[in-house]
């Protein structure tokens, strides 16, 4: 399929006589099903209009309010589609949400998308049919990845509390959390890259400290021990503020916090006390730097503004030690409510291209 966005990234790789290899990533904290209606896609698919909008009739901006699932999902899967990413990371996704856009992505995709992820309350992954799934906000945290360009060799989940290694919570976060990390090769080059999905919490700046501390852990092991890696998802912790602390350190700025011994010993690795995330907006060229600023915008008016705050990022690990490097291409945030339209999350996405090597 002819796609534009590979032709433009395409061009960047040659303007600087690479011989590395482009991923394009796409993260988006998805906004859980919180109005369900039961409406099965079927029905949304069969709905759709072929008609063109009467711009005398329509009202720009017209309602700022949240809509269903139902109603929300076909223009998700669509911006997903338009952006061409070959890995996807989604937070607040139950379990219809997942399968849904797995569903939508794969019409004119000949099949090609899967996906990997684990429910932060029960542990249930994409080998259940999710039919046991009963709990209203069991929210995966996945990964979305296209077979035709990368392959999955293996994936863990780490849950982002004192006892990691099994289905828990932090003693004061609001909710379960948990990290899903994937193991990657890019086709056709055979350069392989790690992904870790996250989403931290919004309460407890203890638990985003922690979370933080297991991302860049792990982001160190991975990267030691497979390639190059990523670290994506909904940080509710900014670059700067007094909430920024889980932010800071995953960028090196402050150091880890203390970890389960248990842990640290299974991700135990080489370049651990080096190691950091680069925020890839920071490293990306200025001129290459697109789209919006602020991530998180809310269900709100237009030209209301108190609620924004860029709290959902992409970032790429900062070592090679032999495993390969990151060159970030092009970083942008898009948009979530278009002109005739409605909040399609009251996060944006975040897109970034990024060339590696071996």
């Amino acid at each position: 399929m002819f796609s534009i966005n590979r032709l433009l990234t395409a061009m960047v790789l040659a303007s600087m006589c690479s011989t590395a290899t482009a991923i394009r990533l796409y993260q988006l904290n998805l906004r859980y099903d919180s109005i369900a209606d039961g409406i099965p896609l079927s029905e949304t698919l069969a709905s759709l209009s072929g008609g063109l909008v009467d711009p005398d009739t329509s009202k720009y901006y017209s309602d700022p309010s949240e809509v269903s699932w139902s109603r929300r999902r076909i223009k998700v899967a669509q911006e997903m589609f338009f952006a061409q990413p070959d890995i996807i990371t989604i937070e607040e996704a139950l379990r219809n949400q997942v399968d849904d856009l797995v569903t939508l992505l794969n019409y004119d995709m000949n099949n090609a998308w899967s996906w990997v992820g684990v429910a932060r309350n029960t542990g249930i992954d994409q080998n259940s049919d999710g039919s046991n799934d009963t709990t209203s906000d069991d929210e995966y945290i996945c990964i979305l990845y296209n077979t035709e360009t990368v392959d999955l060799s293996n994936w863990d989940k780490v849950w982002l509390s004192e006892t990691p290694l099994e289905v828990s919570k932090y003693s004061d976060a609001g909710h379960y959390r948990v990290q899903t990390m994937g193991y990657f090769t890019e086709k056709s080059s055979n350069v392989k890259f790690g992904i870790i999905a996250t989403h931290w919490d919004d309460s407890s700046d203890g638990a985003r400290q922690l979370a933080a501390s297991i991302a860049r852990y792990t982001g160190a092991y991975m990267t030691d021990n497979w390639g190059p890696t990523f670290v994506m998802g909904d940080f509710n912790s900014p670059s700067s503020g007094a909430h920024s602390t889980g932010y800071n350190i995953t960028v090196g700025i402050f150091d880890y916090i203390s970890m389960n011994s248990t842990l640290t010993s299974k991700y135990q690795s080489s370049i651990s006390s080096t190691f950091c995330f680069n925020d890839l907006l920071g490293v990306t060229p200025v001129r290459n730097r697109a789209g919006h600023h602020a991530t998180f915008n809310g269900f709100y008016e237009i030209g209301y503004t108190d609620s924004f705050g860029r709290i959902d990022f992409i970032m790429g690990g900062n070592t090679s030690v032999s495993t390969g490097t990151i060159n970030s291409l092009l970083h942008h945030v898009g948009e979530n409510w278009y002109d005739l339209s409605y909040h399609l999350s009251d996060h944006r996405p975040v897109v970034a291209v990024v060339a590696l090597s071996s």
